[in-house]
């Protein structure tokens, strides 16, 4: 694919891939900055579409053989200095890629689910990093599927990608409205199980082996009324120390993998 020089970090090209860094700038242009190594190969793999891949080989993290895939597989690379790459990458230490990939057209009607299907709820989740690492332990713990629900989804953020460890773009991650959400959850009769303070369930008593959706909310609201109405059952998880709450990702690891631990027992008593 062409390979351009670009040196001055006024050119409209490079003004123009920055504004990727802003929410904004990737809800009106449908594309997204990706870097990091594994984040980048996990966007390879995904089968997303490359749009351009800025690349500076002065950096001791350069890894040739994947700029290489990386050019190959972009419609457009740029060669470029450090001031230029660094005024484009949104981490501090950047490695000398940052590649520009297209969204993917993502609707959960086109999610498979498995025999027994997990899918993990997030309502109002504030901090993109935290998102992201609901994404990373969901996928690690076999769910099915992420529904982003509400009207703020930055699925693309950044800290998204890097804290899901690019796990965003392999396991199926759809934003939703509230309602339609609800109404694919209840097509495919899962069983929801909202956590909250407030219940009086233990989460390791709540029938995790079933066909479940875990439904999470904010750190700082919790989840909405419409939520803890729609759930069939509310779950708490216990805590121990002087603290009044968990950070929700690590809820949701707690939760997730004691649906792990219950599905595996089931798998050993039915031997």
């Amino acid at each position: 694919m062409p390979t351009s020089e670009i040196t001055s970090r006024q050119n409209p090209r490079v003004k123009q891939s920055v504004r990727l860094r802003e929410r904004r700038g990737r809800l009106e242009t449908g594309t997204f900055l990706v870097e990091g190594r594994l984040e980048l190969e996990r966007a390879l793999s995904a089968g997303l579409s490359c749009r351009e891949c800025w690349q500076c080989p002065d950096y001791a993290g350069y890894d040739a053989a994947l700029a290489e895939t990386l050019a190959a597989a972009a419609a457009e690379t740029f060669l470029v200095p450090k001031p230029v790459l660094e005024k484009i990458a949104s981490r501090e230490n950047p490695d000398g890629i940052v590649a520009v990939f297209a969204m993917p057209e993502a609707a959960a009607d086109s999610v498979k689910l498995s025999a027994c299907p997990l899918v993990v709820v997030t309502e109002g989740v504030e901090k993109p990093g935290n998102l992201g690492a609901i994404i990373r332990s969901a996928e690690v713990a076999g769910a099915d599927a992420v529904l982003v629900a509400g009207e703020r989804a930055d699925l693309y953020n950044p800290h998204v990608i890097r804290n899901s460890r690019g796990l965003v773009f392999s396991l199926p991650v759809i934003a939703l409205p509230n309602e339609a959400a609800l109404t694919w959850l209840k097509s495919h009769e899962l069983n929801l199980l909202a956590t909250t303070p407030a219940a009086t369930i233990p989460h390791w008593q709540a029938d995790l082996a079933a066909p479940s959706a875990l439904l999470l909310g904010s750190e700082a609201d919790g989840l909405s009324e419409f939520w803890l109405k729609a759930a069939n059952t509310c779950i708490q998880i216990p805590l121990q120390g002087s603290g009044d709450s968990l950070n929700v990702s690590v809820s949701a690891a707690v939760v997730l993998f004691e649906a792990v631990r219950q599905r595996e027992a089931g798998q050993v008593l039915h031997l």
